[in-house]
């Protein structure tokens, strides 16, 4: 289901650096096992700094990225956790590879990790939006 939806992203009429955007928080939210409230905004002009995954929120290692989740459903406390992502070392569909993409053509380099080129940020509409658009099974 991941490759049918890289293929039908980067086969689509989206901007390139979007595409890379898209494509980095659906592989990010896959191996991660992420909610979508902890990789997006509520808005796409507007995020809350201690709950929204930030670019400053990513940490790249060798073969590995960190990511610091600050605020998650099942974190009472709002303690935070990081996850590490492994590099799988599919070029197809390898986390890594996605992220390591997508931060050398972010819009800015700080505020909300998964930002349009535009400067809007990716919101849990989007994401199901293109999940329907890419997957297929509209």
């Amino acid at each position: 289901m991941l490759r049918m939806i890289k293929f039908n992203l980067f086969n689509s009429s989206q901007r390139y650096e979007d595409k890379l955007m898209i494509w980095a928080a659906m592989v990010t939210a896959f191996f991660g096992f992420l909610r979508v409230s902890e990789y997006t905004s509520k808005t796409a002009k507007c995020y809350t700094g201690d709950q929204t995954l930030s670019f400053d929120d990513v940490l790249e290692g060798i073969n590995s990225v960190s990511i610091n989740i600050k605020a998650s459903k099942t974190d009472i406390f709002r303690a935070g956790v990081t996850i590490r992502l492994m590099a799988n070392y599919s070029f197809s569909i390898c986390p890594v590879m996605a992220i390591r993409d997508f931060r050398t053509v972010h819009p800015s380099g700080n505020g909300p990790l998964f930002t349009f080129k535009d400067g809007r940020f990716l919101t849990r509409r989007a994401i199901s939006g293109f999940l329907k658009k890419y997957s297929g099974v509209e």
